[in-house]
């Protein structure tokens, strides 16, 4: 569950919001912890993540894209 989004980042230019729940990234669960970490360390190509949400304020699923700097 994203807890803060910070001005300026990719987070925020993709649209993530506090409240979203992260169920994947790249096509891997974030099911576990330190799972977040490992998927943007070691498995954005391109520096793409491609964030599979489910928003806080309308339960609905959602894709969203971020580019890493």
């Amino acid at each position: 569950k994203v807890t803060n989004v910070y001005p300026g980042t990719p987070a925020l230019r993709a649209g993530l919001r506090v409240g979203d729940v992260i169920y994947s990234i790249n096509g891997y669960l974030t099911e576990q912890r330190g799972n977040l970490a490992w998927i943007i360390a070691n498995a954005a190509s391109n520096n793409q993540l491609n964030i599979t949400v489910k928003r806080s304020t309308d339960g609905q699923e959602r894709a969203i894209t971020a580019q890493l700097q």
